[in-house]
């Protein structure tokens, strides 16, 4: 019996070292397969390399590929919205370059004082581009010359004389003598239409220091036809004068700009979506934003701590 109890005990004492040994083959195992296997190494680089060239192989073919960004699809361009507001009566002139407005004004003025009040308006005196042009600001001084009861006249554009043509023998092609100042309307004789004879380029007769006739005007009439005072001289066409002379109108001219409304309307659409982006939640000026929605206020009351009741005290 004595030996039997011995056998016993040792039976059961070899029960729990059975366990451990199967537990730890187990995890030797597991880190093994988990480890691949096949002889590799650690190199302490984070990566794990391999001497076999089958499981290496096989490693490549489960191992991720490194992530490479992709090329930026090429965006459509979205043209850029045409600027075609212009200040109320003010004309707009359709131009490759952007669009220009122009207007006339009544007042007796010389040159310099005439570019002065357009400047007051963010304007400056205007070019013609082109005879279209010419002929739609010739109508727009005829209008204000019915409506101010003027019979004829000239209107002050932003055209002067070449520095080099200091006279008629310095520039033979006179009608090429001229150039556009406010800086946005393209040189060339296409809206440079003269009256007959003109330009001339001629010294004032009463003072020569005041130079030749070196700035230009757009000769009105209010009937639209033959002008009385300059036999010759009609409607709508471009005359050189002296820049101190006074003249009955004069043109101004700025760029053009987008639509008001449409400026306003991008302004109310970017407070939408930067609104939207809240969740519907309002600032109660305490620094937390507050909802309204029922939904998020019992998600919040399923997080929020519940009140400690004391237990009641039972019963001896």
């Amino acid at each position: 019996r004595h030996a039997e109890a011995v056998q016993t005990v040792q039976h059961s004492s070899m029960i729990p070292r059975l366990l451990l040994f199967f537990s730890l083959t187990g995890v030797a195992v597991s880190i093994i397969a988990g480890g691949g296997g096949g002889g590799g190494n650690d190199d302490h680089s984070g990566h794990y390399s391999h001497s076999d060239s089958s499981d290496s192989s096989d490693s490549h073919e489960h191992r991720p590929r490194p992530h490479r960004p992709r090329p930026p699809r090429p965006q459509p361009g979205r043209p850029p919205r045409e600027k075609t507001n212009c200040p109320a009566n003010w004309l707009l002139f359709e131009r490759p370059q952007g669009n220009w407005c122009a207007q006339a004004f009544v007042a007796t003025l010389a040159r310099d004082p005439a570019e002065a009040q357009c400047q007051a308006l963010g304007a400056t005196l205007t070019g013609l581009q082109s005879s279209l042009e010419r002929q739609r600001l010739a109508e727009a001084a005829r209008l204000l010359a019915v409506q101010y009861n003027i019979a004829e006249g000239a209107m002050w554009v932003g055209g002067r004389v070449k520095p080099e043509c200091t006279s008629p023998s310095a520039c033979p092609d006179l009608r090429n003598s001229f150039y556009w100042t406010d800086g946005h309307t393209q040189n060339g004789t296409e809206g440079f239409t003269w009256e007959v004879g003109n330009p001339a380029l001629e010294y004032y007769y009463l003072d020569h220091s005041i130079g030749v006739s070196g700035c230009a005007t757009l000769v009105f009439a209010r009937n639209g036809g033959a002008v009385s005072f300059w036999p010759g001289f009609v409607h709508g066409l471009l005359d050189d004068v002296w820049c101190p002379a006074q003249v009955r109108m004069y043109a101004c001219g700025k760029l053009a700009t987008l639509l008001l409304f449409l400026s306003l309307i991008g302004i109310t659409v970017s407070i939408i979506v930067e609104g939207g982006r809240g969740g519907g939640g309002y600032n109660d000026h305490s620094g937390h934003c507050s909802h309204s929605d029922s939904r998020d206020s019992s998600d919040s009351n399923e997080h929020r701590p519940h009140p400690h009741r004391p237990r009641p005290t039972r019963p001896p």
